[in-house]
């Protein structure tokens, strides 16, 4: 009669940025991206350089999906160095100095 509702599997990314090496944990949709990668991305989905809030949302959840998709390709908990790889990452994500990246599903 009652049916559970099955439990939905979150994804989480893990960034150690800052000269204190600070833990920083988001969900997948919460990563913090820079204002000129969302703007320069409005540009190129929408030709919006003045992007409305309904634009702006959905270039900053595709662009959180598009980080997800990338971290993908590392296997869960293993941490991959921004100084080793030097990807898109770097630019995307507004938060200084990061060091090292990872993420895990709970």
């Amino acid at each position: 009669m009652f049916k559970r509702k099955n439990k939905r599997v979150r994804q989480y990314i893990e960034i150690v940025h800052g000269k204190k090496y600070q833990l920083s944990i988001y969900s997948s949709g919460e990563i913090p991206i820079k204002e000129a990668i969302i703007i320069e991305k409005s540009i190129q989905f929408f030709n919006d350089p003045e992007p409305c809030y309904i634009h702006r949302g959905a270039v900053y959840m595709r662009i959180n999906e598009e980080v997800m998709q990338i971290m993908k390709k590392y296997d869960a908990h293993k941490c991959i160095l921004i100084d080793e790889y030097r990807m898109d990452l770097e630019q995307w994500i507004d938060l200084e100095d990061i060091h090292t990246l990872s993420w895990f599903e709970a």
